[in-house]
């Protein structure tokens, strides 16, 4: 198991050490050793501890929950029911979280096309339009959003966001898509080494030339888009399968790269020529 220093640590997930050696103390990071010369040693558990309470904190989840579900975290096999209850809450909190984003979005993006409309009207010396000239009749709401993301997951069994600038993923959608066990958040480099290791020997250097991070910016930045793949995988059951992974770009407000991956099993297909589209 690879180990770490608190600087490494820090640098990797970009926190002081101070609040490193506060989250040990309140006991959300455990396990935490000494080296000879008595500087805390990090290993790949705490990498994960990290990215769950990241994950937690980004949601909203008070330290108390954080460290609640922590503590229950010790005797899963004891506690899963409280563990399920803790995240299921949490799940429905974040879900009104995004309605109410989304509705604040459609809001302020509402006043963007009233506020253009009326820079449109000083240049051309018309009269200012009304708040009711651009109503929003076109737009989907939340529940139209979420069926149509559900039309799409039932196509694609695994979805996965990812900013390459930021060098994170979160797994938008999963269904035991891949064999071992991924984490649904955590650092894009890690997802792609853990991935290889699904890829059979034959096809794991068009995986890494296709979907590393360091190809994948060097692929966008040549003015791409997308990038599309077709491998030889291991499913859940560790038998190996034919699928298709489609990387396609996206932007943010900062400017960032960014993208989603759709991945979905190739039904019927025994034997196929290697081969990718960028």
């Amino acid at each position: 198991m690879k180990m770490y220093t608190i600087r490494e640590i820090s640098k990797k997930f970009d926190l002081p050490a101070s609040t490193l050696r506060y989250y040990e103390e309140m006991g959300l990071l455990t396990g935490v050793e000494r080296d000879s010369n008595n500087q805390r040693i990090y290993n790949d558990d705490h990498l994960g501890q990290l990215y769950a309470i990241n994950c937690f904190k980004r949601t909203g989840m008070p330290i108390t929950k954080i460290h609640g579900f922590i503590e229950l975290s010790k005797d899963i096999g004891q506690n899963i029911d409280e563990i399920l209850y803790l995240l299921e809450e949490h799940e429905r909190s974040i879900q009104q979280q995004l309605a109410k984003m989304q509705d604040d979005l459609m809001h302020i993006q509402h006043k963007i096309r009233h506020y253009n409309g009326i820079r449109e009207a000083i240049d051309h010396k018309k009269p200012w339009p009304e708040w009711e000239d651009f109503e929003k009749d076109n737009e989907l709401t939340n529940e139209e959003s979420f069926q149509v993301f559900n039309a799409i997951s039932e196509v694609f069994p695994m979805i996965v966001y990812a900013n390459l600038t930021q060098n994170t993923y979160a797994m938008l959608k999963h269904d035991n898509f891949l064999a071992g066990n991924i984490p649904f958040t955590g650092c894009y480099d890690d997802l792609i080494d853990r991935g290889v290791e699904n890829i059979h020997e034959n096809y794991q250097e068009n995986f890494i030339q296709c979907f590393s991070r360091e190809n994948l910016i060097r692929t966008f930045s040549q003015g791409k888009t997308d990038v599309y793949a077709e491998l030889y995988q291991k499913g859940h059951d560790d038998k190996y399968q034919w699928v298709s992974t489609h990387v396609i770009r996206t932007s943010n407000a900062e400017g960032e790269i960014s993208l989603v991956c759709i991945n979905r099993i190739l039904d019927g297909v025994e034997k196929k020529a290697a081969g990718s589209k960028r």
